[in-house]
Parts: C-alpha cells; structure tokens; sequence
C-alpha cells in the first residue's frame, strides 16, 4: 500500500491515476517515513465498500460471548495471543481497540498477510483473532473457529447470528 501510494503521488495529476486504498492508509504518515501525505496529495472519489470486522476464537477457547472473552483474558493478561495480517493494519488496529474498550491485554503476532495468521487460529497456536466477517464465515461454518461478535453497529446480515460488539 505505502509503494502505491508514493507511485501514485508522482503520477501526473491528469485524472487518468486511481489508487484503491483501505481506511488504515490515512495512518501511514503517522507510522511510516513517507513522502506521501493522503490528505494533501489525493482525492477522494467514491467509497466502493464497507466491511466489518468479527472476533473469532480457536474452538478449545472457553469464551462462547464477548463477555465470557473479557473474563477469560482478564483472568489471564498477556496469556493469550491475536494474529494480524500485520502491523498498523486494520485486524491489528481492531484487536488493540478491542483490548483498549474492554481492559484487557493480549500478545499481538503480526503476519505477512491474513492467511498465515488464519492458518496459525486454526491449529491453535494463536487463541484468538479480528477477521472480516466476509474471510471468517467459512472457517466459522466449518467449525475450524467460533465466531462471538461482529464490530458494525447492528447484526451483520453475512452473520445475523453474532451480536454486535457495540
């Protein structure tokens, strides 16, 4: 994303140059030596979609609810570990949200992407994870993780059996 994005503000401002970008890209100047600044340097053209995000446990995770998760890494601080496809991304920035709202710690394990760090939930050695909800589902479905709550503000119709975090 960061490469894009400096690739893109030396393109000619010709209208021909559209960049994709994710709502984390706003926080690159702030973590990263860049030449690029979002703000100054793009326009915005149109949002193409929204997502949410869902916390997911290893099924040998006591936690069934949100509630009974709090508890569970209250008990235990620093114990228990979350995957991310890396750092400053959006599943690591929701899982220190998560941490920061409900006063709890846990090991941050940064990936190289989402697969590795969903290959890692599934055989156990992470505990628990930040998906979207769209990459959960079928790990969710097949019994490979167990969903407990979804981040939108209402029910997530991907997921209408989750509850909302809020």
């Amino acid at each position: 994303g960061r490469i894009a994005l400096e690739i893109g503000t030396t393109a000619a401002p010709d209208g021909y140059t559209l960049i994709s970008v994710s709502a984390a890209t706003i926080l690159y100047p702030l973590l990263y030596k860049t030449k690029t600044d979002v703000v100054r340097d793009f326009e915005p053209v149109s949002q193409i979609s929204a997502q949410g995000y869902c916390v997911v446990v290893h099924p040998a995770m006591p936690a069934r609810t949100p509630p009974e998760l709090v508890k569970v890494l209250k008990a235990s601080p620093g114990k228990y570990q979350f995957g991310s496809s890396g750092v400053a991304g959006a599943i690591h920035l929701t899982g220190e949200l998560f941490m920061s709202a409900t006063g709890t710690k846990m090991l941050h394990v940064p990936y190289k992407g989402t697969a590795m760090a969903y290959t890692d939930l599934i055989s156990g050695n992470l505990q628990v994870g930040f998906p979207t909800i769209v990459s959960a589902l079928p790990h969710m479905k097949a019994g490979r993780i167990r969903g407990l709550g979804v981040t939108t503000p209402t029910r997530s119709p991907a997921a209408p059996e989750l509850p909302t975090l809020a």
